[in-house]
């Protein structure tokens, strides 16, 4: 088995090299693909330890990395060290495709199926899922991995975890009790590394651990328990439970979730079996694996080993429990309200391994039954799928540029040049305000319309002068694009900087498009980017014009002076707008929720960023509130060298207040991780609930915040 297995190895690393480089610009594909290959270099840049993940500089007004750790992750690691922090994108998608092939083979292996089984499987996962075939409308499947190459360790997870739970109990104490530890260390270092993506894994997990102790002997069921036990034990201290419930709920979705009009939900979206309209493999690959495991499950009585009746009961429940879930949901009302930003098809992924595995048992078996099997049939049949893979692939491996919108390497314009020596950001510099870009398109805003004119202007100009266009050269935004939009960002993006009729159907990026002069100025707002020009009399002053697009400066951003004296002491949001005029109350005076001095002073201090957090040094002539264009949370930990105590308050909603007397030279670390401050994200959220946000969000309409006059303050065509 071992000469066959490397063999394919090989084979699939030189074909996967080829073909990789030739289709370099399909990895790290389309808008998501090229910022996560942004987000592992910032967060290389940026954060000082792979344990936790801290404060992004360019994406939002101080929100956390969006929660992948990839240093955490060996495929990002080890490339970042080295290769003195740069990571290939051939190289990343080549070293996946091999775990990938290598993982089926072990699985094959410990189910003890035919080799031919495990070495089709890893093929057949490996072919599905990546570029190595590209159609004319992308992969085989639903393109999830070139967007998101991270996904692949939900299959490491997977096998690795399973291949553990099952030998438990089965072995001596010892043996046990290093699996037991191993599983426990999978757990906690998945939590650790994709917090989000653990969500879809706890029904697999679940079911692992309840099939693998009912299939148990007495000794072995109770080796099972208690390695369940130690890995539930393990979650709860090292606090990867409430981590992973705290970026679950620090989205939008909790607020605002019935007025994101979502249309990435419903029966297309939770199933591959039911995107057969676009990607038919789907179709073919859950009837053909979910088959061959139910004829494991008739034969039981006949198979010796329980680890592959196992394997199968677990993919037959899992697989038809996803295919019927959603159509259950559209019948339950109360349940498709709640659901409909829920999309099952993530809780299909960790069952790949299952699906490549058991669709290549039923090649295997197909061949078995036509005759004979004997190593000459394996043979046949692995020439037969080399020659399918020889025609597939090699005739379309090719320059695939023109198939990506968001092709690499971003360029340089006049504008980005400007901005960059104007507010970029690197460690150690002084935060010069951010920038943000407008969409203003003749009819309804909404996501599509915005990404459709984005790839516009990439195609004209090698930059969509939104997201990655700026974020490459180190240029901060107000706009992001994230699994954790911090809630209170995005109730004063909806409500103040876009239109109560725009469609605003993305949980991951509110839209902006329009102007409050008063709000982006607290937001430390110092250039917006136009596709028209502003109306005569608005207070924005034009500083350059490039190409289509236009560029105005804000007056007077808060950039670290802004600590009025007035401070209004309010018990929540509702009665902190009952008390606002507007939005130009927020430069006059300050709402906090908690109590402060009544005499305050003037002051202003110096903002610099710095890996993983803040630096805030200045004096003050007593006691001073300074509101930082920064986004409050309770990850934050503050030291200050200069001596007296600073006390770090929520202001304004969202806003971070310093607090201090004096001086201060603050040391402001944002970090959150397994074993420190791992709550931090969940008492965020508990904060907005306390404080009424969702009471609030009801109340007050999108576009309902602004003091600007809409009509006046939206730009207009030329």
């Amino acid at each position: 088995m071992a000469s066959r297995v490397l063999w394919h190895l090989l084979a699939l690393g030189a074909v996967s090299s080829y073909v990789f480089s030739q289709r370099r610009d399909l990895l790290f594909w389309h808008l998501d693909g090229l910022s996560a290959l942004q987000l592992i270099d910032a967060q290389h840049r940026w954060l000082p330890s792979a344990a936790s993940l801290g404060l992004d500089p360019y994406r939002g007004p101080g929100n956390l990395f969006a929660p992948v750790q990839f240093r955490l992750l060996p495929a990002f690691s080890i490339q970042l060290l080295a290769r003195h922090g740069h990571v290939g994108r051939a190289a990343t998608f080549v070293y996946y495709s091999c775990q990938s092939f290598l993982l089926i083979c072990l699985l094959a292996h410990r189910l003890k199926l035919p080799p031919i089984a495990g070495v089709l499987g890893g093929w057949l996962l490996v072919l599905l899922v990546t570029p190595l075939v590209w159609t004319s409308r992308t992969t085989l499947l639903f393109p999830i991995v070139p967007l998101a190459p991270s996904w692949f360790e939900v299959s490491t997870f997977v096998v690795l975890f399973f291949i553990s739970f099952i030998e438990i109990g089965r072995l001596g104490a010892a043996a046990s009790s290093l699996l037991t530890a191993a599983c426990a260390g999978l757990a906690l270092w998945f939590a650790a590394a994709c917090p989000v993506a653990a969500v879809p894994l706890a029904p697999f997990v679940t079911m692992v651990i309840v099939a693998g102790t009912v299939a148990g002997s007495g000794r072995e069921r109770a080796w099972k328990i208690a390695a369940a036990i130690v890995v539930a034990g393990a979650l709860l201290v090292s606090g990867a439970l409430v981590y992973i419930y705290g970026f679950t709920k620090a989205s939008p979705v909790g607020f605002f979730g019935s007025e994101i009009e979502t249309y990435q939900s419903g029966l297309w979206w939770s199933s591959m079996a039911y995107q057969f309209d676009r990607f038919p493999a789907g179709l073919v690959l859950v009837a053909v694996s979910v088959s061959a495991a139910l004829v494991v499950l008739a034969r039981r009585h006949t198979i010796v080993n329980h680890h592959l009746v196992c394997a199968a009961a677990i993919h037959c429940v899992l697989a038809a429990t996803i295919l019927l879930s959603w159509p259950l949901v559209e019948r339950l009302p109360i349940l498709s309200g709640q659901a409909r930003h829920l999309r099952l098809f993530y809780f299909e992924l960790p069952l790949m391994p299952f699906f490549s595995l058991f669709g290549a048992l039923a090649i295997v078996t197909a061949a078995q039954s036509l005759g004979r099997y004997s190593r000459a049939r394996a043979g046949a049949v692995e020439a037969l799928f080399a020659g399918v893979i020889a025609l597939v692939v090699f005739p379309g491996a090719r320059d695939a540029a023109a198939s990506n919108p968001y092709h690499d390497p971003v360029r340089h314009t006049a504008m980005t040049r400007y901005l960059q020596a104007q507010i970029g950001l690197q460690p150690g510099s002084a935060f010069r305000g951010r920038v943000v870009s407008l969409f203003q398109p003749p009819d309804r805003a909404s996501w599509d319309a915005m990404i459709a004119a984005d790839i516009g202007t990439y195609d004209a100009a090698g930059n969509d002068l939104r997201f990655v266009g700026l974020w490459a050269f180190g240029i901060p935004t107000l706009q992001e694009y994230s699994q954790i939009v911090d809630p209170g960002t995005y109730f004063w993006v909806t409500r103040s900087l876009s239109r109560w009729d725009d469609k605003q159907d993305m949980r991951n990026h509110p839209l902006i498009t329009r102007v409050d002069v008063p709000l982006l100025r607290a937001f430390g707002i110092r250039f917006v980017i136009s596709a028209v020009q502003m109306p005569a009399g608005s207070p924005l002053q034009l500083v350059l014009r490039d190409g289509t697009r236009y560029l105005y400066e804000v007056p007077h951003p808060n950039l670290g002076q802004h600590a009025p004296t007035a401070v209004a002491t309010v018990r929540d949001f509702s009665e902190m707008f009952h008390a606002m005029r507007g939005t130009d109350d927020l430069l006059g005076r300050t709402f906090v929720f908690e109590d402060v001095p009544a005499r305050l002073v003037p002051a202003a201090v110096e903002i610099r960023m710095q890996r993983g957090g803040l630096r805030v040094s200045g004096t003050s002539g007593g006691t001073s509130l300074v509101v930082l264009p920064f986004t409050y949370s309770r990850c934050y930990s503050v030291s200050n060298a200069a001596g007296p105590e600073v006390r770090l308050i929520r202001v304004n909603l969202s806003m971070l207040g310093v607090l201090f007397t004096g001086s201060v030279d603050a040391t402001l670390d944002m970090s959150t991780g397994l074993f420190h401050r791992s709550g931090c994200r969940l008492a965020d959220t508990r904060d907005y609930e306390r404080l009424g946000l969702a009471r609030l969000a009801h109340a007050i309409p999108r576009g309902g915040a602004s003091t600007d006059d809409a009509d006046r303050n939206a730009p207009v065509a030329p």
